[in-house]
């Protein structure tokens, strides 16, 4: 799951991209995602990604990371089956880690460092 890049759908209106950024936990079959939103929402972000750095990033953007997902994995499966979720290409290593280090140094909440590398 490490890297899966998804996006809530909704009609009328754009969502936000969700980077899910561990493997899955063992003792919890959990995973840990951040999403993105535009830099002018959150210029204090340890983690800026500029547009190309994945193919869906179309403005720059900013890791919100005072607002994370714990998810369960058989769950977001679910939901990416049933197109609750749209998935797309999967994040490089190299964004997946610029996210993991911002996290270390930004609003993370305490029960993601469970998660985190």
């Amino acid at each position: 799951m490490r890297g899966t890049v998804i996006r809530l759908r909704a009609s009328g209106f754009d969502t936000h991209l969700w980077f899910v950024v561990s493997n899955p936990d063992p003792e919890t079959n959990r995973v840990l995602a951040f999403n993105l939103t535009d830099v002018k929402n959150y210029p204090s972000s340890r983690c800026i990604l500029d547009v190309g750095e994945h193919p869906q990033i179309t403005i720059r953007s900013a890791v919100r990371y005072f607002s994370p997902k714990i998810w369960d994995v058989e769950t977001l499966q679910k939901l990416i089956k049933n197109d609750t979720f749209e998935q797309f290409q999967n994040a490089s290593e190299e964004v997946i880690q610029k996210i993991i280090s911002g996290a270390y140094e930004d609003d993370t909440p305490d029960p993601c460092f469970k998660y985190l590398p």
